[in-house]
């Protein structure tokens, strides 16, 4: 990776001819991290190793370490790539709805979590969960046509 950084540095970026250009560091993509990678690879591993409880200490332990210093993104998405990846890939609801509602925890106003939480509910024939879920999705954010489409349809039962 040293030799990457030098390349970048002394070949690449002069080329670009831009005047002092900002220089790549480790930091660039480490941010403090010996191996860089994303939290949701990092929760899928986890999830393999042991299951959802895993997913939530490890989570927890590298957001009460890493949290504010850019190393990992603890916004939504990541969580919801991972319900998104249990339920589609992985046939597996209810670990999707735990990641989910583990992510609700973590993100309680966020519509779009409750959104994903209703659409799996939904999937795995827990109506009524799914309803309650999209109905806060909509609360939360009152012009959410998508959670108030799916929330009409499963109000009349299609």
């Amino acid at each position: 990776m040293m030799a990457m950084v030098g390349e970048i540095n002394g070949t690449l970026i002069p080329k670009t001819g831009i005047e002092n250009p900002i220089q790549v560091k480790c930091a660039t993509c480490h941010h403090g991290v010996p191996h860089p990678q994303p939290i949701a690879d990092i929760t899928k591993m986890e999830f393999e190793k042991g299951g959802v409880d895993s997913v939530r200490t490890k989570y927890l332990a590298l957001k009460e370490k890493y949290y504010g210093s850019d190393a990992y993104n603890f916004k939504p998405g990541p969580l919801n790539a991972v319900a998104e990846w249990l339920a589609e890939e992985k046939n597996d609801n209810d670990a999707a709805i735990a990641i989910m509602e583990f992510n609700i925890e973590q993100n309680p106003d966020v519509a779009y979590c409750y959104n994903l939480l209703g659409r799996i509910q939904a999937g795995a024939g827990k109506k009524d969960e799914a309803i309650a879920s999209l109905k806060k999705a909509i609360e939360l954010d009152p012009e959410d046509k998508w959670s108030a489409g799916i929330l009409e349809k499963l109000q009349k039962g299609k």
